[in-house]
């Protein structure tokens, strides 16, 4: 192999090893430091565990890792893009199981003769008690009904029990959760019937709880888990300061489980991965290009991620809507709120739409709730179709008028959720999004030349993502088509206003 053809293969080879190894060390450091050891930084679990090296992961393997691949003799696109999955695995899957070591090795072991000397250790994580006794006469319960799956598919039961100790005064409790997945395709009947026994082996279960299996009680650290506790006392009555540990029945030593082997087995499966899979092809010397052209390339993609994340005075319209919705679901999760999914009396307060809220300055929920999103998934799929209907609509509307629009569409359709739903929290740039979408659909229907060179894509495109999202909300639980079609026809009747105010100026 030509020297000039190696040196940028060792590099690549050496990549995503050195990646993962400085990502695994630094960010477990962090999160020993600053989280898990001195609390300094108060952040949901699952977050900090998961969420936030998964994004790391993604845009190392895409900044630094994606570029480098090009010099290899790969003819598919989807072969490219395979290289880029393993970079993401390799870097973040080892971290993600290491910072689960890091949260059940931190914290300290506290005996108590007593469970209810617990809250007077508060520097303590664990807890090793003499005497447990549950005062099971008055509870604080919650019972939760989620949908989760990639088309809302399943139907998830949860029952947070929040049990008093026997003769408490220090606010200690320990947290009983119950959980049962069913098919959100079930009739209401079925469902409900269901719930109904779950709900009954639950009690069961709550009934024959025997306090003298516990081996260990564990401080339960800012989560979703924690968060449905607190649900649960607050609809007693109770404070919600109270110290929530749950209860394990393995022995301590155990509580790690085999953490550092798989971490280790998955770096080292990862790194054997990558490295067969960058030995196997050749470089193309017609890829390996003078350093001012990876500039050049540079440039471009910067220009590509600064139209679409960083508003500037001639293009800030599309920016500023997917910034807005994007920090508004960051800080949510910060908040602690939860990162796949959000529940619906978090949605409310957080502006969600909702029939009874909608008096006073309630009805500004009919504007805030389009940058409210119940998840992950749910803001991710909306960025997308914001994405491609926000570019595609820059020749017609670009700046304020794009932001109008949006604004527009998505009032038609939260009040048309509103109307026909007013029990349910609907949140969501959905409804703004087929506004978009119908806005385009009615320009290319009556012949706007500035589409004219993507109207194919367009018409395809829209009639694509409108026809599939309404099937899907047919024959989905959980989709609140109503706003879909209150957006749509708001789009549509938009468009042909745009159509008609802009003709005369265009000569039309």
């Amino acid at each position: 192999m030509d020297p000039d053809e190696f040196k940028p293969k060792i590099g690549l080879l050496l990549s995503v090893p050195l990646l993962a190894l400085a990502v695994l060390a630094g960010y477990s450091a962090l999160d020993w430091l600053f989280v898990e050891e001195t609390g300094w930084i108060a952040i949901d679990q699952e977050l900090v565990a998961t969420w936030i090296p998964f994004a790391i992961a993604v845009l190392l393997a895409f900044a630094v890792v994606d570029p480098k691949v090009k010099i290899l003799m790969i003819d598919l696109e989807r072969v490219n893009l395979l290289y880029t999955l393993v970079a993401i695995a390799t870097i973040a899957v080892p971290t993600i199981i290491a910072q689960h070591y890091v949260h059940a090795a931190s914290g300290t072991l506290a005996h108590v003769d007593d469970a209810r000397a617990i809250a007077s250790k508060p520097c303590a994580r664990y807890f090793q008690a003499g005497h447990v006794c549950l005062d099971r006469v008055n509870p604080a319960v919650d019972a939760v009904a989620e949908v989760g799956g990639r088309h809302n598919e399943n139907l998830r039961f949860l029952l947070y029990i929040a049990v008093p100790l026997c003769g408490d005064d220090n606010g200690v409790r320990i947290g009983l959760r119950y959980t049962e997945t069913v098919d959100n395709r079930l009739s209401d009947a079925e469902k409900d019937a269901r719930y109904r026994a779950f709900i009954d082996r639950s009690r069961e279960a709550f009934d024959s709880e025997d306090p003298a299996r516990y081996t260990y009680l564990e401080r339960l650290a800012p989560s979703a888990e924690l968060r449905g506790f607190a649900r649960a006392l607050e609809k007693q009555g109770a404070s919600t300061d109270a110290v929530i540990v749950v209860p394990h029945t393995d022995p301590f030593e155990q509580r790690m489980g085999n953490a550092l082997g798989w971490m280790a087995g998955t770096f080292a499966a990862g790194v054997a991965v990558w490295l067969l899979m960058v030995l196997w092809p050749e470089v193309d010397p017609e890829k390996i290009r003078p350093r001012a052209e990876t500039e050049e390339d540079s440039e471009m993609v910067a220009g590509v991620l600064g139209l679409l994340l960083l508003p500037r005075r001639e293009d800030w319209g599309l920016a500023l809507l997917l910034d807005v919705n994007i920090l508004v679901y960051i800080a949510m999760a910060i908040a602690g709120l939860g990162v796949v999914s959000v529940q619906a009396d978090d949605l409310i307060v957080w502006g969600g739409n909702y029939g009874p809220a909608l008096h006073g300055l309630g009805w500004l929920r009919l504007i805030g709730s389009q940058f409210v999103h119940a998840g992950l998934m749910h803001v991710a799929n909306n960025m997308y179709g914001l994405v491609f209907a926000g570019l595609f609509l820059m020749p017609v509307a670009r700046n304020a008028r794009l932001a109008g629009a949006y604004l527009a569409c998505g009032l038609g359709g939260n009040i048309a959720s509103a109307w026909l739903h007013p029990d349910i929290v609907s949140v969501g740039a959905s409804g703004a999004i087929f506004g978009l979408y119908g806005i385009l659909l009615a320009l290319v229907a009556l012949g706007d030349a500035r589409l004219a060179e993507a109207r194919p894509l367009i018409f395809v495109n829209g009639a694509i993502f409108v026809g599939l999202n309404l099937v899907l909300g047919l024959m989905t639980p959980g989709i609140d088509n109503a706003a879909h079609i209150g957006g749509l026809a708001t789009g549509l009747v938009l468009g042909a206003a745009m159509f008609l105010i802009d003709r005369p100026r265009l000569g039309g």
